[in-house]
């Protein structure tokens, strides 16, 4: 397994002010990692800002309507999209971008990158990165998962995964689970006309994914230190997760050292 980390994360203009902030975290903290950065229609003044920042940029342009025409089913009961109506309404371009993750580490994968941190734009990083390495010596795989509860909206054999910080190995096993989702994304964002697009579609399909693969991907669950909701002192990324990241004042004063 080679040592190298490339960290891959997305967004558009609404969210690059958060991906600016994680790019220097990670320089600051691990500056020795590779950081690419997908922007998702980005305007020309951001993606110049980040090509100073130092990372590689990859210009994704999709023609998907920003208008919040679709609604949010309720897979993800707790987050606070579902508080009302009007904060279920998503728009497909909004779901893309989320889900634009996968994509990102499909594309990764077929391109032989060793080692792929996948991170949501809105989380920042506290200490080195590489120390993340030890958990792929025994697995492909680690994110945050949970044993789901039965009687929700999904089959009770599909994981809980909270997927905004995955660490991927290369392997034949990641590039077929990465490619089953992408694939699967596509279709129901481009083909399907969006009957049945959410924005929480990327985890659905990635719960159906491995079940069908759960016998031949080794997964680990990834340590809190790595994806830490509650902002603790002693962790090495923090992972903004809702309201939180803003309601939260060490969040958003650290946040702000970096603005």
């Amino acid at each position: 397994m080679g040592e190298k980390i490339t960290v891959s994360c997305g967004c558009d203009d609404n969210y690059y002010h958060h991906a600016r902030v994680l790019i220097q975290s990670i320089n600051k903290h691990s500056p020795n990692v590779d950081i690419e950065l997908t922007g998702v229609n980005l305007s020309r003044n951001n993606i110049d800002d980040a090509e100073l920042l130092g990372v590689k940029i990859v210009n994704d342009r999709v023609n998907l309507t920003d208008m919040k025409i679709l609604i949010a089913r309720g897979i993800d009961l707790k987050h606070p999209r579902m508080n009302g109506y009007r904060t279920r309404l998503v728009s497909p371009f909004v779901c893309y971008t989320v889900h634009s993750k996968f994509y990102n580490a499909h594309r990764l994968l077929t391109q032989g990158m060793d080692n792929i941190l996948i991170m949501d734009a809105d989380a920042i990083v506290r200490g080195d990165l590489n120390s993340m390495l030890k958990l792929l010596d025994n697995h492909d795989l680690a994110v945050n998962y949970d044993t789901r509860r039965p009687g929700g909206m999904l089959p009770v054999e599909y994981p809980v995964f909270k997927e905004g910080v995955m660490l991927v190995k290369s392997c034949e096993t990641t590039k077929l689970f990465f490619k089953k989702i992408a694939e699967q994304l596509k279709e129901l964002t481009f083909t399907n006309n969006s009957k049945h697009l959410d924005i929480d579609s990327d985890s659905e399909i990635m719960g159906k994914v491995y079940h069908e693969m759960k016998p031949s991907i080794r997964l680990t669950n990834i340590p809190t230190i790595y994806k830490d909701t509650e902002f603790n002192e002693d962790s090495i990324i923090w992972s903004g997760k809702g309201d939180r990241k803003t309601t939260s004042s060490k969040y958003v004063e650290l946040f702000n050292t970096y603005t």
